[in-house]
């Protein structure tokens, strides 16, 4: 009985070193990845202020190469695609949200993030109302390989203009794609500013921009997730020479007896 006990045991052991190693494995390639995405945004924002705008449609903002760019484009607004505000979003410690609005180019649904807004802001309102339908954008394009990255734990509160309809969990692109009629950019567009194509007169229009336009990101240090990916490497390669010693270990015992 005791003999099976300790067995037992250390097949117990085996197991818990594989897994312990596994998970150090999937920690260190995870902090590479994201060194590499910082490592691209860093090396995106350090040339974007270099270059101008660069006039863009709804497919080119698909199909441009680089992390961040600098786009001037046009837009349009469809009433039948709903807005949403993005929460919590902190600025100088103070808890607010995020208005994304769906504008329409080429068949393209650009999400245009219209700036930020303080929960106590008595304006708030005011953003709910219809959008310009026609306006032209100066931004920057902050295009994801994978869209969960700008949508991951936010809470949102989905609308139509002048119709708040409820609270919802986003997570992705896919969960998006239901309501809407044409695909979804991979990416976003962060207004810093904007002007009317066309001259409306409705004074139900909301303004184009909030108070506080949407800022640019700041990436964690690069070489801090590279050694962070080292770090995990080596407790996977600790975990893995654990469960080698065990099983050469029960090996030399079964001989001897």
């Amino acid at each position: 009985m005791k003999l099976n006990s300790g067995k037992m045991f250390r097949r117990l052991s085996q197991l818990l070193f594989i897994f312990i190693g596994i998970i150090c494995l999937s920690a260190s390639y995870w902090q590479y990845q994201r060194g590499l995405t910082n490592q691209a945004l860093s090396l995106g924002l350090s040339s974007v202020n270099r270059t101008g705008y660069h006039q863009s449609t709804g497919k080119e903002l698909s199909d441009l190469g680089s992390e961040i760019s600098h786009v001037l484009i046009d837009l349009q607004f469809d009433e039948m695609n709903p807005q949403f505000f993005l929460e919590p979003r902190y600025r100088d410690g103070v808890e607010g949200r995020e208005l994304l609005t769906p504008y329409q180019a080429d068949n393209m649904i650009i999400m245009v993030n219209r700036g930020w807004i303080a929960m106590q802001d008595s304006q708030v309102s005011e953003y709910v109302k219809k959008p310009p339908e026609q306006i032209q954008v100066k931004g920057y394009w902050l295009r994801y390989k994978k869209p969960i990255n700008w949508l991951l734990n936010t809470q949102a509160e989905l609308f139509y203009p002048n119709s708040l309809i409820r609270r919802i969990a986003l997570y992705d692109l896919e969960y998006l794609k239901r309501f809407y009629q044409f695909p979804i950019a991979s990416g976003i567009l962060l207004a810093q500013s904007a002007k009317l194509m066309v001259a409306e007169k409705d004074r139900l229009l909301a303004p184009i921009l909030t108070n506080h336009v949407a800022e640019l990101p700041t990436p964690y240090p690069a070489y801090k997730n590279y050694g962070y990916s080292v770090q995990w490497l080596i407790f996977s390669f600790f975990a893995f020479g654990f469960f080698i010693r065990t099983v050469y270990l029960e090996k030399r015992n079964e001989k001897i007896k």
